[in-house]
């Protein structure tokens, strides 16, 4: 039961709480979103995405649980893309979605 302030802010941050979702008060999604912590620290320590990176993220999805556990699979799967056809899928992908995005936008509005 949700006895604290009526603010939309606390409100949102009890709902997002308790349904483990991640909204604005505007109802977009908090940049927090599909995040794992732990993979995040894995790839910042790392001066280049190669097969041991990989292996090391491997490792340390093994040992996840619960919400955490589904939103590794992108992790995963981007390392084994960047791996297979090199840094540049990076910055093709980048552009891609920038466009995608920005068509998306324009159709709905």
């Amino acid at each position: 039961m949700y006895n604290d302030a009526r603010e939309v802010n606390d409100m949102l941050a009890y709902v997002n709480k308790k349904a483990s979702t991640f909204r604005k008060a505007d109802g977009t999604l908090m940049a927090e979103v599909g995040r794992v912590a732990m993979l995040d620290s894995i790839i910042a320590e790392a001066t280049v995405i190669n097969a041991g990176l990989l292996a090391q993220l491997k490792a340390a999805v093994a040992t996840l649980r619960g919400s955490a556990a589904k939103d590794d699979e992108m992790y995963i799967t981007l390392a084994e893309k960047i791996v297979e056809k090199g840094e540049d899928y990076i910055e093709s992908e980048k552009q891609g979605w920038t466009f995608f995005v920005g068509y998306f936008n324009y159709i709905t509005t």
